[in-house]
Parts: structure tokens; sequence; C-alpha cells
């Protein structure tokens, strides 16, 4: 599946169920915040600037995907790998 294509299906699931839950794997002290790719497993990669010290790869993650689902930071949350590379995240939206 191509990554547009992902995204807009996880947009969709949002909006008619209520909330999505997203398997991340990231990629800290990028040259710029991103969509990478689809993994195999069905993960996203996201390449993130800032460094994975002191929870700022993960504030900059949650405010990078509260951009593309156009939602507030407050409904995005790290369900685990909070210190991990590989994240489980649910993302809410307030109907």
């Amino acid at each position: 599946m191509e990554l547009t294509e992902f995204i807009e299906s996880a947009k969709n699931r949002l909006h008619q169920e209520g909330s999505v839950v997203l398997s991340v794997r990231i990629h800290p002290r990028a040259k710029k915040t991103m969509l990478k790719e689809v993994m195999e497993d069905g993960s996203i990669k996201i390449a993130i600037r800032s460094p994975p010290e002191d929870g700022q790869a993960n504030q900059e993650l949650i405010k990078f995907l509260s951009e593309i689902f156009e939602i507030p930071p407050s409904q995005i949350e790290i369900l685990s790998g909070f210190a991990a590379r590989m994240k489980m995240i649910r993302i809410t939206s307030k109907k």
C-alpha cells in the first residue's frame, strides 16, 4: 500500500470509528520530519528531527501526527514503546 493511501485510509477509519491505532517506527535525528514508508508489517516509518532524549522525539511525533490528522495533540496517545523506536499510537477524534 502506498503511503498516501495508508494515511487516507487511517483518516477515514478515524472519522468513521472514532479512533485508530497505528504501529509506528521512528527514525530520530533525521534531517527532516516526514513520513517515509509503509513497512511490510503494516507499520509506518516516520523520520523525526528531534533526538530521542527527554521525550523530545515523542513530542515531535505527536505534533507531526496531529498536523497530518488535523486534530489537537491531546487526542494522540503513545500506548507502548515510549522509550523505543517501535510505538503503538492511538489517535481519537471527538464526535
